[in-house]
């Protein structure tokens, strides 16, 4: 299995668990192994994204 693969399992159910609880530091760690995914498999739109969405979060959680 490679990193990528790995990367979006794990990262995949950090975000259905991120649906559920709405806990950002989840968020944040799904979208980190997603994005090694689309590193991997050279989706610069989904990292793009990814890496957004990860500043948004981590926006949000410091409160700032």
């Amino acid at each position: 299995m490679t990193a990528g693969e790995y990367g979006g399992y794990v990262g995949a159910l950090l975000m259905l668990a991120f649906s559920f609880s709405l806990a950002i530091p989840l968020a944040i760690l799904g979208l980190s192994f997603l994005t090694v995914q689309a590193i991997e498999a050279k989706l610069y739109n989904l990292i793009g994204l990814n890496v957004i969405s990860i500043l948004g979060f981590s926006y949000n959680l410091i409160g700032a």
